[in-house]
């Protein structure tokens, strides 16, 4: 159960990374390309790190997502440092495993 759910917040995460990454394209480095073109002054590593620099939460999201959706066993077994942390029942039960 704890494996579908680490599984299913990896294909939550991934979606949202996809959509974040649109809206950073079109709202944010788009309008900086054309800042880019009209200012010719700005240099070319310039140019091409900052949509980069743009786009690393999107990235980090994306692979943290792709992480959680394939590795899901391995995660809930190494990801908690104690058994009981990663055990849901306790807060939907109200008791301790």
């Amino acid at each position: 159960m704890q494996s579908v759910a680490l599984g299913m917040a990896g294909v939550i995460g991934s979606c949202v990374a996809v959509f974040h990454g649109i809206l950073v394209q079109r709202l944010m480095v788009r309008p900086f390309e054309e800042f880019f073109v009209a200012d010719e002054r700005i240099a070319a590593p310039i140019r091409r790190i900052v949509p980069l620099l743009l786009h690393f939460s999107t990235i980090s999201w994306f692979l943290g997502g792709l992480a959680l959706e394939h590795f899901p066993k391995r995660m809930n077994r190494v990801g908690f440092p104690c058994g009981h942390e990663s055990d849901s029942r306790i807060v939907l039960e109200g008791r301790p495993v």
